[in-house]
């Protein structure tokens, strides 16, 4: 008797997991990435490429590849969370954060350029397929979620648990 209990108690528990399963939605994500690929930031003393013009964007900027990387990322995630996103591009659905490096900033337009291309009631340009979104930015040396070990060397909050 006992036995049998306990195997109807787990297969009602199995139903009712299976249920909580099928009406879960995505109600917040986050993410956290890198900047797209970079031209190197210094060279070494034999180096052949020192010549500035081999890079023309300059030392440690993205590279055309770097912009279509995170480019895509925006897409995928655009793709991915569609339903959680909406048609419009609303200020409140997002909080976009960068630090004050370039290559970082610029990285996170183009997330955001992919994400939200403007549909045609946001289109403010008749061939620019781009709507600005703000990137929030920090102080380099405030900055303590995308460069940790900044804040803990200017002696910022910093807690292990």
């Amino acid at each position: 008797m006992f036995l049998n209990l306990v195997v109807v108690v787990a297969q009602i528990l199995l139903i009712v997991n299976a249920e909580v399963v099928n009406k879960s939605e995505v109600v917040l994500v986050n993410v956290l990435f890198r900047h797209g690929e970079r031209t190197p930031e210094s060279f070494y003393p034999t180096d052949p490429h020192k010549e500035n013009n081999f890079y023309p964007n300059g030392m440690g900027s993205l590279t055309n590849k770097g912009k279509r990387t995170v480019h895509r990322l925006g897409v995928f995630l655009r793709d991915e969370y569609d339903t959680l996103l909406g048609n419009f591009y609303e200020s409140s659905k997002i909080y976009a954060r960068s630090t004050e490096s370039p290559r970082a900033q610029m990285s996170a337009l183009l997330v955001l350029a992919g994400l939200w291309p403007p549909n045609p009631d946001q289109q403010w340009h008749p061939t620019l397929l781009w709507q600005p979104i703000p990137i929030h930015a920090k102080d380099y040396h405030d900055e303590d979620v995308t460069i940790p070990r900044v804040a803990i060397h200017s002696n910022l909050h910093y807690y292990s648990y």
